[in-house]
């Protein structure tokens, strides 16, 4: 869900700005003979200047909010719901195609990529992620992934839970997110790919579905 704070904010800078550009039209109808001075005056071009560095600075402003939008406001948040119905379907796409099926995951663009979220590959016994949508996790050692609030390492102990669980497991653990000051929460859902030696696995910021919640999506 769209927090609230990201929504005021870009609401307000939104009508801020949309204030400017009224008091544009409005003002620049002010400046005698404006027609005729358009472009030309020295009065004319001061006063076109300053009102361009206004609409600058509130643009400035907006930026990082809209940023932040295009990511996730405008293409939707993903569910625990679709995180689950992702990772099943990536773990019989990978236990069905094998080493052939890794490079579905390295797409940005491919169907384990969806909303502002996306299904990665692990290899639990070797320790690290393998490539994925964003080059940054490629390799990733796993013993590197703590959780900001309890320092544990989560994934870890997402890999062992999910060693015993055939069906997946799920972790809860606290995150840095853009907009927020203090880490937020973030659920993971993991599931062995049968027959192979990875996991998929993908994650979310959710603040409010319990761990017991989530084992029941996944019928534990």
């Amino acid at each position: 869900m769209f927090p609230l704070n990201r929504l005021n904010s870009f609401q307000n800078g939104r009508e801020i700005m949309g204030k400017y550009l009224v008091l544009w039209e409005i003002d620049q109808t002010k400046i005698p003979d404006y027609q005729s001075r358009r472009g030309g005056t020295l009065s004319y071009q001061l006063f076109r200047r300053g009102y361009t560095m206004r609409l600058l600075l509130i643009l400035i402003f907006l930026l990082p909010s809209l940023a932040w939008a295009q990511s996730e406001w405008v293409t939707g948040a993903a569910t625990v719901r679709e995180v689950y119905e992702k990772v099943v379907a990536a773990a019989a796409f990978l236990s069905k195609n094998g080493e052939s099926g890794l490079n579905e995951f390295q797409k940005p663009n491919g169907r384990f990529v969806w909303k502002n979220s996306y299904v990665e590959v692990t290899k639990c016994i070797d320790n690290y992620c393998l490539p994925g949508p964003k080059s940054k996790d490629v390799g990733l050692n796993l013993s590197r992934l703590k959780c900001y609030i309890t320092d544990k390492f989560y994934i870890l102990d997402l890999c062992r839970e999910t060693m015993h669980n055939p069906k997946g497991a799920w972790i809860e653990y606290w995150h840095p997110r853009a907009g927020f000051d203090q880490p937020q929460r973030r659920v993971s859902f993991m599931m062995p790919a049968a027959n192979t030696d990875y996991q998929v696995v993908s994650s979310i910021y959710n603040a409010s579905t319990t761990l017991e919640e989530l084992n029941k999506i996944s019928n534990r």
